[in-house]
């Protein structure tokens, strides 16, 4: 199990580094495309498809790490009601099936509809890049973050705390 654990903390941190990268690369685009426009009255063609491309990269590949870092906002009532009784399992048993049965889900959706943008040859609207491959993103991601759910939903029930910022 340590090594499968391992294997996906690897992976993950090469998608969150993805992600990260997608986000200075649209920093830059958009600089270039401001700059371009207003100093030389050149805009950057294709910048703002390229950036909207480049948003599904960093929201989705950042999912499973936002999550690591417990950077989603979150509301507390039930395990605050239900601490220290026999039915403090229960949050953490909502939380790991609804929300991995949610990500899983829409990762399969995502993948259908890939494989069915792939046949069809659909591609951006200004650039006619193809687009099938942003769904594989929206799959890859949902997936992390379905493996990162089920991975907090075990630590938690065996009491297990980690603290993100020193397993780097």
């Amino acid at each position: 199990m340590r090594i499968g654990r391992a294997v996906f903390e690897r992976m993950d941190g090469v998608i969150a580094s993805i992600s990260m990268i997608a986000v200075f690369v649209m920093m830059l685009l958009i600089t270039a495309d401001v700059g371009g426009r207003y100093i030389f009255n050149r805009p950057l063609i294709g910048s703002q498809e390229i950036v909207e491309m480049l948003m599904i990269v960093t929201v989705f590949f950042g999912l499973s790490y936002t999550q690591k870092h417990h950077g989603h906002v979150g509301v507390d009532l039930l395990p605050g009601a239900l601490e220290g009784t026999k039915f403090a399992w229960l949050p953490v048993a909502l939380y790991a099936t609804t929300g991995i049965f949610v990500y899983v889900s829409l990762s399969v959706f995502a993948v259908r509809h890939a494989v069915s943008t792939y046949a069809r040859g659909t591609s951006s609207i200004y650039l006619q890049w193809p687009i099938w491959w942003l769904g594989v993103c929206v799959s890859v991601g949902c997936i992390f973050l379905a493996v990162r759910l089920a991975v907090t939903s075990w630590d938690d029930a065996h009491g297990v705390r980690h603290d993100p910022e020193w397993e780097q």
